[in-house]
């Protein structure tokens, strides 16, 4: 996945595509359009989900915003469809449960806030406050975020502007 920045700001899947010939490998990369993000980029999560075999992207905007798109082999994209508004955004992470079959995006903003937003459909998102980490998380942090079968819980793990590097885990994510 890439994000293309100039006048317009569109978000292009890329793709590696593996065929055995023999004892040769072929691959054939792909890239196109996924859709047009009104605003500057700032961040980009994706995921996939699992219930109904579907990828999804949220973006985020410099101003907070958070747009979700998605798709699957039967569903064209999506227009964006508006999440939630995060001003100060540091960082995204985004995961599906497959207990729930819920789609997770956590947020943390620069006071070192960590939020989260989940649905089953993206028209239809909770959302609520999850901690506040012990200092500022600083812009362009790294998040990322999971689900374990292996325990049963939701994980998520983001730095701070210290060097400081928290998980954030439970079944309450």
């Amino acid at each position: 996945m890439s994000v293309h920045f100039g006048m317009n700001l569109y978000i292009v899947e890329s793709f590696l595509e593996n065929r055995r010939k023999g004892a040769t490998i072929l691959s054939n990369i792909q890239q196109h359009v996924i859709s047009y993000i009104n605003g500057r980029i700032y961040g980009v999560a994706a995921y996939y989900s699992e219930n109904d075999a579907t990828q999804h992207v949220v973006v985020a905007t410099h101003d907070g915003t958070l747009y979700e798109v998605h798709w699957n082999r039967n569903t064209a994209f999506t227009s964006p469809q508006w999440l939630g508004q995060f001003p100060g955004i540091a960082s995204l992470c985004g995961f599906f449960t497959p207990d729930d079959n819920r789609q997770h995006v956590v947020v943390a903003t620069e006071n070192g806030q960590l939020s989260e937003l989940y649905f089953t459909d993206p028209q239809n998102v909770q959302s609520r406050p999850l901690l506040q980490i012990g200092s500022s998380a600083g812009p362009h942090i790294g998040m990322a975020g999971s689900y374990s079968t292996d325990d049963g819980l939701r994980h998520v793990v983001v730095g701070n502007n210290d060097g400081v590097l928290y998980e954030v885990g439970g079944r309450c994510l």
